[in-house]
């Protein structure tokens, strides 16, 4: 069973790539800016700064058609802030530091 021919995953890194050019050189056999799109931003998002989060969304505006969908995950700020906030959320504290990274971004609750 293969991929439907609706579907387009585009791989992009979004600290180093302008994801409009790259959704833009889809065209026009990928990516249709004038078509409904379905984004997601799924385990990337609370690895971003802010700014670079508002610019994403912001951005998104300009090149998804009408009613596209955005789908995403994140954390509390709150869990970010305090990553003493239960066992699993230091367990994945603990992993994300192993792994060279940290969380930036979260939404307040």
């Amino acid at each position: 069973m293969g991929q439907p021919s609706n579907v387009h995953l585009i791989a992009a890194d979004l600290t180093q790539t302008d994801y409009k050019q790259v959704l833009v050189s889809q065209e026009p056999n990928g990516y249709d800016m004038s078509k409904p799109t379905i984004v997601i931003l799924e385990g990337l998002l609370f690895y971003l700064e802010e700014p670079v989060v508002k610019q994403l969304f912001s951005n998104l505006t300009q090149v998804v058609g009408p009613s596209s969908q955005v789908a995403f995950d994140y954390f509390s700020l709150d869990l970010i802030g305090n990553m003493s906030n239960g066992w699993m959320t230091g367990f994945q504290s603990f992993l994300v530091k192993k792994m060279g990274e940290r969380w930036h971004w979260g939404i307040a609750s």
